[in-house]
């Protein structure tokens, strides 16, 4: 039993001790800020079909064609810069984190336009009951006249 551990032992010390190659710098490199932002759509997009996807799939919305068309470059670039950053293990948690930071923004966007609409509507049905209530006073008055 220990010879086999040992052996188990000398496979993960020869395995964690080949060469891994760095991923090469693509010609076309994406700005990390561009690239963050298409992270930010990329996760908007699959946070959306995970809450729906018959809605997603019914609208017809590629993804990779939105992100090519909105950013301007093809799926080859794309995949070559995601693969340079994701090799990046540290630098890539970072980007991680500014496309948190770009989420959560943009939740507190829609939180606070959720907000207003919800006042807006308030404010319209106690103005209705307003006049309501107006109009059955005046309705009183009438016939109590």
């Amino acid at each position: 039993m220990n010879r086999f551990c040992i052996y188990i032992l000398l496979f993960f010390v020869f395995l964690s001790c080949q060469k891994i190659d760095k991923t090469e710098k693509p010609k076309e490199l994406i700005p990390e800020e561009t690239m963050v932002n298409i992270l930010a759509d990329l996760a908007i997009y699959g946070a959306a079909k995970s809450q729906d996807r018959r809605l997603v799939e019914s609208k017809n919305v590629d993804v990779v064609q939105f992100i090519q068309k909105k950013y301007q470059i093809d799926t080859t670039r794309l995949r070559e810069n995601i693969s340079y950053y994701v090799a990046d293990v540290d630098h890539y948690k970072q980007m991680q984190e500014k496309v948190r930071e770009i989420l959560q923004e943009k939740k507190k966007a829609i939180d606070a336009i959720n907000k207003a609409e919800a006042e807006e509507k308030q404010q319209k049905l106690k103005e209705k009951k307003d006049n309501n209530a107006d109009l059955k006073e005046l309705q009183q008055l009438s016939i109590a006249q």
